[in-house]
Parts: C-alpha cells; sequence; structure tokens
C-alpha cells in the first residue's frame, strides 16, 4: 500500500513540476509584425519573425526536441491566420520611415511539430551515415587503386 502512495506523491510531483514550467514558457502572440522600407520587405520580415517565434515558442514548450525552424510553407499553411494587413508606419532612427505589415497568427500544434522536427533529425541523421558510407567507400577504393599500384608487388603481381 505504501509503495502505491509513494508512486502516485511522485507521479503528482512530477505532473506540477511539468505544469510549472509551462507555465513559465513565454505565450504565444496572436499578432507579429513586420518591418521594412517597403511593404514587401514588411512581410518577408514579418514571415522571419514568425519563424523565429515558433521557434522559441517550442524551444520554450519542448525543450527535449532538437531546435527546428518552420518553413515558409508550413507557417503559410499552420500557423498564418489571413493574409495580414498593412500597420502604422514606424520612425526608425537612421533609417526613416518603415512600413509595417501585420500578421494574425493562431498558435502551433505542439504534437504536429514535434513528429516533424523528429523526422527532420531521422532525415538529418540518415544523410550523415549515407556520406559516412561515401567516404568510407571511396577510401576502400582509393586503397585498392593504391594497392594495385603499388611498386612493392611489382606490375602484374596481383591478378584481379
Amino acid at each position: 500500500m505504501s509503495r502505491w502512495l509513494g508512486a502516485l506523491v511522485l507521479l503528482g510531483l512530477l505532473c506540477g513540476a511539468l505544469r510549472a514550467q509551462g507555465d513559465n514558457a513565454p505565450a504565444w502572440k496572436r499578432e507579429i509584425n513586420g518591418y521594412g522600407l517597403t511593404i514587401e520587405e514588411a512581410k518577408k520580415d514579418g514571415l522571419n519573425q514568425i519563424a523565429e517565434e515558433t521557434s522559441h515558442f517550442l524551444q520554450a514548450r519542448r525543450p527535449d526536441l532538437p531546435m527546428w525552424r518552420p518553413s515558409l510553407p508550413f507557417i503559410k499553411k499552420n500557423i498564418l491566420d489571413g493574409p495580414g494587413h498593412e500597420g502604422k508606419e514606424v520612425r526608425i532612427e537612421g533609417v526613416g520611415q518603415a512600413k509595417a505589415w501585420v500578421y494574425s497568427v493562431k498558435a502551433p500544434d505542439l504534437v504536429q511539430i514535434s513528429k516533424l522536427a523528429s523526422q527532420e533529425q531521422r532525415a538529418a541523421d540518415a544523410s550523415q551515415r549515407q556520406a559516412f558510407a561515401v567516404e568510407c567507400l571511396a577510401a576502400v577504393v582509393a586503397g585498392l587503386v593504391g594497392l594495385r599500384s603499388c611498386s612493392i608487388f611489382g606490375p602484374g603481381s596481383i591478378k584481379w
């Protein structure tokens, strides 16, 4: 009985710690602004800001995942809540007037992003393994060519 009670207490403490960790994570913004000398630059900056915010939001909520930056198609499909609209111009010291673009955004789906980040990590690992295999194969081939042409054995002493 005391073993079960201990396990329940431990589980309660763990859940409380996880909930507290989530409470300290930054809240998701509903609007993200981009700035530039033109509207197009402001839109691009806004999309970059969304990617940064998404990365930081995910890292704060799921530090166990590798750093992940969403692609532009992912942002357009899953995070943007409409096309956005022109914001108030701002004055930037040394630059002058800058255009602003305001994007309304939806909170990212942490489960979906966790899956995508894991898939990307597996793909990167597979790519590294393939590159290593190619390097090994090249070393073996170079060694065989060197052995074949080595003067120690003399030409024709190794029969293929």
